[in-house]
């Protein structure tokens, strides 16, 4: 997954990935690590998308931004730890991870 995203990671979210896949140090990391990794994958697969994009204009960037996520919409993309139900907005999320899904199931066939 991590070769295949190579194209449009920055060079600083390459590393951040890799170092937290691979620490041994900071193991609670690998986990999280690994579903950003398997999530913005999930969605590069569905068509281009800027991760961490620079004219975001100001250090709160989003972790990606696509076209391809929500039909005729541009989504921004924050991922959060994937098991946190404290965040707010839980209706909504439900809502995305259910077009997710099914855009997942679009992509798979």
């Amino acid at each position: 997954m991590l070769d295949e995203l190579a194209p449009v990671l920055t060079d600083g979210k390459g590393k951040d990935l890799l170092r937290r896949l691979n620490s041994k140090k900071d193991v609670d990391q690998a986990l999280p690590a690994e579903m950003e990794l398997a999530l913005l994958w999930g969605i590069g697969s569905l068509g281009e998308m800027e991760i961490e994009p620079e004219w975001w204009g100001d250090s709160k960037r989003p972790d990606a931004i696509t076209d391809f996520l929500v039909p005729r919409i541009t989504a921004a993309i924050e991922i959060a730890a994937t098991n946190d139900n404290s965040l707010s907005g839980e209706a909504e999320m439900d809502a995305i991870a259910l077009q997710i899904g099914a855009a997942a199931n679009r992509a798979t066939g």
